[in-house]
Parts: C-alpha cells; structure tokens; sequence
C-alpha cells in the first residue's frame, strides 16, 4: 500500500513540477516577444527622428548660407559636411568632420556660429547674402547619412 501512495505522491509532484516549468518558459517567451516589439517600436523612433533631422537637406534647392550654418553646427561634424562653394579657388570645397583629437589651446572652435559665419563672410565674398545652395544626402550602405553635401547654385 505504502507503494502506491509513494507513486501517486511522485506523479503527481512530477506534474506540478511541469507546470511550473511550462508557465516559466511561456513568460519567457512572452517577455523576449515584448522586447522584439519595443525594439522594433524604438527603431520606428530612430528613423522617424532621422528623417525629420535631415529631410531639409534632401535634394533641396535655394538654401540660404545661414541654412548650411544651421546644419554644419548642428552636426557637429557628423554626419560630414561638404560645401561646393562655386568659386574657381583652392577652398572650393569645404569639410566639416568630427575631430578625433582635442583642439589646440586658444584654437575656435570649427562648429560654432561665429566661426562659421565669418569663414562664409571673409573668405567667399558674402555669400551670406548672395548665394544660394542644393542639397544631397549621401547614405552609406546601411542606410544612415553619411554625407551632407551643399553645392553652390
């Protein structure tokens, strides 16, 4: 008699054993299908936040100077800025990337405002007031802007 009981007492701890494990593993499955949809949802986010970050300078004509200060400050070299200024001299083309090292000490800063007004004021004949510039963006192979290019109209 006491066999029986033993075997009951086992069966039955096997099932609720089973029970257990099933209602883990089904949680489990329920929060990696929670984190897909929330990862999916933040990268809807990202693109959605890069496409309103850039979609100015997507293949757009009669952009002022002052827009191209905007967004060469706003980048903070990345991503790359590349400006065509139109004029036949050896600073035709213009680059702003991302520095790897520290500035000099007592060197401007090449992002901000004033630096980059001036260097459109002194060396390019004003062309705050007179030029006008088309956009480009350049994507790399995954599909992020690389390049923002700007040339002169």
């Amino acid at each position: 008699m006491n066999e029986w009981s033993a075997t009951i007492w086992a069966s039955l701890s096997a099932m609720a054993a089973a029970i257990v494990i099933s209602f883990v593993v089904l949680l489990g499955s329920m929060a990696r299908e929670s984190a897909n949809v929330m990862h999916e949802q933040d990268t809807a986010i990202e693109i959605l936040k890069e496409h309103r970050k850039y979609s100015p300078y997507d293949g757009t004509s009669d952009l002022f100077a002052q827009d191209l200060i905007s967004a060469i400050a706003e980048s903070g070299g990345y991503p790359v800025i590349q400006v065509y200024t139109g004029l036949s001299s050896p600073d035709q083309l213009l680059t702003w990337e991302r520095r790897t090292s520290p500035l000099p000490s007592g060197a401007a800063d090449p992002f901000s405002v004033e630096e980059l007004t001036g260097k459109f004021n002194d060396k390019f004949g004003n062309l705050l007031d007179s030029a006008r510039f088309r956009s480009e963006i350049i994507r790399d192979a995954n599909g992020a802007v690389s390049i923002i290019r700007f040339r002169r109209q």
